[in-house]
């Protein structure tokens, strides 16, 4: 600030001086040209007498050369007897006694007893009867003593400008521009973030009255927050809002912060005190994102502890809303669970099954190689008529434990309908892989049991598979392709994997 003044400063103060001095150069060329006018009007008045009392010789140049050359001539002048009729010269004397032919003809134009400037010369002549007496001058000896005196003219106010914009400077510094710029840095802070901060400026009475409004409004503000986290505390939930600025490293925070984060008092007056130790707490939760819900966060701890994080960033600060939402989420989870997994076995139902596939469907890049595969219990019916229901649904659980027997985090295992289960294997580089887990499967079914009345009953299944690899179609059809080949396991003697081969 203090530079843009004293520069604006300089400008004001260094065109008046230009804007000064030009006008004295012209006050002083106009005294010298009227000292001039005087200075010579004696001489040609002499001139003038000198011709009337020998009007006889006024004929002959070198005669009146003779009449007139006892008068003195100053340095770098020449006078000058023009005929007015014909222009012709008849007398001169001084250093340059030529008078050019452009400048005879001016003379018939010019005005009697008016200075003219021609090139480097100034002309003044009058008139004497039938002649123009006159005076040429150089300009540079004409305005000799008008440059002396802008020369002093322009040392005196560069010397009394230097001093006024020196006290100047001084005067604003003292009660202007110390009182704005620590008002500006407290509003700087106060935008940063920290409230607290107090101005205190009494360089002049108006800085005064403004430092002490600015105070005022950051009062109220503070106790408007002070307010809100009054009502935050009192809600009857685990929400808790923070803000900081970008200039300052406070951090601040509603009363439960500390619970809704889940850290110890003085662990959260540390983060509090340090926003880039803030930030890394908060940057360290969102890692741990819960897919299928925007912004929830499950917290790194052994117990189930979900936090929602909104964050608004705007060019001074930084604000943000933390909420704890575990209750909301494990209530949608477990509805999700009963939605989504059968009741029997805790697979997924067929709802469910089918969105998974959806899913990865959508991530090729997931999926990669994959097989479907269809399987049905074999004999069900003929086991419930002989052992009841409930050890008939003993079967089917075993059966829903024997296709998910080898599942991973790349496979969904369904229970599609009373005894039809469905299995969709992905994510591997080579169907031989996949192959490999369908052979476990059936070697886990081969030896598969359950006790009946203390009697070890084999429980066998019926499969059908087929490789996307090799049918890359849509999952409902290749649903009905492993059908297909559930159909022929079922004809050649059940208790077998059949893939599908389109024959």
């Amino acid at each position: 600030m203090k530079k843009i003044i004293a520069k604006k400063l300089v400008l004001i103060v260094g065109s008046t001086m230009a804007v000064i001095l030009l006008l004295n150069f012209l006050i002083q060329r106009e005294d010298a040209l009227e000292y001039l006018k005087n200075s010579s009007a004696l001489v040609i008045k002499q001139i003038g007498s000198i011709l009337d009392r020998n009007e006889q010789n006024t004929d002959n140049k070198e005669e009146v050369d003779d009449l007139i050359a006892p008068i003195p001539v100053p340095e770098g002048t020449n006078y000058y007897i023009i005929n007015k009729e014909d222009l012709s010269v008849v007398g001169a004397i001084g250093e340059q006694h030529v008078v050019g032919n452009s400048i005879r003809e001016l003379i018939g134009e010019w005005k009697i007893d008016k200075v003219y400037g021609v090139g480097d010369k100034y002309y003044y002549f009058t008139e004497d009867g039938g002649y123009y007496v006159g005076v040429s001058k150089p300009k540079d000896v004409v305005l000799e003593d008008a440059k002396d005196n802008m020369e002093q003219l322009f040392l005196y106010l560069f010397i009394a400008s230097y001093v006024m914009v020196y006290i100047c400077m001084r005067m604003l510094d003292r009660y202007v521009i110390r009182g704005v710029d620590k008002i500006a840095k407290g509003v700087q802070e106060i935008t940063g973030g920290k409230l607290e901060t107090t101005i205190q400026v009494d360089n002049t009475p108006e800085l005064k009255i403004l430092s002490e409004n600015i105070n005022q409004m950051t009062g109220s503000l503070m106790d408007q927050a002070a307010k809100i986290n009054t009502i935050l505390d009192a809600v009857d939930m685990l929400i808790a809002v923070y803000e900081y600025g970008n200039d300052g490293d406070r951090v601040y925070a509603s009363g439960k912060i500390g619970a809704v984060l889940m850290i110890p008092d003085e662990e959260k007056e540390i983060l509090l005190s340090d926003k880039k130790l803030f930030e890394q707490k908060i940057d360290f939760i969102k890692q741990y994102p819960v897919e299928g819900y925007k912004k929830v966060y499950r917290m790194p701890v052994e117990t189930d502890c979900f936090l929602q994080i909104e964050t608004f960033r705007n060019q001074q600060s930084e604000f943000g809303i933390v909420m704890d939402v575990t209750e909301e989420i494990l209530e949608k989870q477990k509805l999700r669970h009963e939605r989504d997994s059968d009741q029997l076995t805790g697979l997924l139902t067929r709802r469910a099954f089918y969105s998974s596939l959806r899913s990865v469907y959508e991530r090729p890049h997931v999926m990669k190689k994959a097989v479907l595969m269809m399987c049905d219990l074999d004999g069900l019916k003929k086991f419930n008529d002989t052992y009841g229901h409930a050890n008939g649904d003993k079967a089917i659980k075993k059966a829903a434990e024997i296709i998910s027997c080898n599942a991973d985090d790349n496979c969904c295992v369904a229970r599609l309908s009373g005894d039809e289960f469905a299995v969709f294997m992905y994510g591997a580089d080579e169907n031989e892989t996949l192959e490999n887990k369908i052979k476990e499967v059936y070697e886990y079914m081969m030896n598969a049991q359950i006790d009946v009345y203390g009697k070890m009953i084999d429980v066998r299944l019926s499969g059908g598979y087929v490789f996307h690899s090799k049918y890359p179609q849509s999952y409902d059809k290749l649903l009905k392709k492993a059908d297909d080949a559930l159909y022929i396991s079922k004809e050649n003697g059940r208790a077998r994997f059949t893939e599908y081969t389109g024959e």
